[in-house]
This record gives structure tokens, C-alpha cells and sequence, in this order.
């Protein structure tokens, strides 16, 4: 009855170690994922800000492009006569 006895103890000893050994994978897994998470938060954000700086240059264009059209068109505003209109449109 003694050696069952131990050998029951023996094995709760091995579970315990197991255990252990499964939370300290289980914690290095978990470390593994918010490390992954956070570089792939940095790429998003870097790739937002590509996009931003695309998006205002593309802005930028399509005002420059608006008031040269407007300035373009065969229409009288008067800034035709204006001596330094020329120069600070173009």
C-alpha cells in the first residue's frame, strides 16, 4: 500500500513539473503574440502615414490643378490687367 502510495506521489511531482512547464510555454506564447501584434501596429501605422502623405500630395495637385484651370479658361476676371497676376499664379 506504501509503494502505490508513492508512486501517486511521484507521479503528482512529474504533473506539477508538467504544469509548470505548460504555463512557462503558455507565457512565452503569449509574450510571442503581443510582440508580433505590436510590429504589425507599427507597420499599420507606418503604411496610414504613406497613405496621408499620399493623399495630401494628391490634394495639393488637385487644388494647383483647380485654380490653374479656373486661370486657363477664356473668361474675364479682370486679373488679366493686374500687372503681378501672371507671377503669382505661376
Amino acid at each position: 500500500h506504501v509503494e502505490v502510495e508513492l508512486l501517486f506521489e511521484d507521479y503528482l511531482l512529474q504533473m506539477d513539473e508538467v504544469l509548470l512547464s505548460l504555463r512557462s510555454v503558455q507565457s512565452s506564447v503569449t509574450n510571442t503574440e503581443e510582440v508580433v501584434e505590436i510590429k504589425l501596429d507599427l507597420l499599420r501605422n507606418r503604411i496610414m502615414r504613406y497613405e496621408m502623405l499620399l493623399e495630401l500630395s494628391g490634394l495639393v495637385v488637385g487644388v494647383a490643378a483647380a485654380v490653374t484651370g479656373a486661370f486657363g479658361m477664356n473668361l474675364i476676371n479682370h486679373f488679366e490687367e493686374h500687372p503681378s497676376m501672371f507671377y503669382q499664379v505661376s
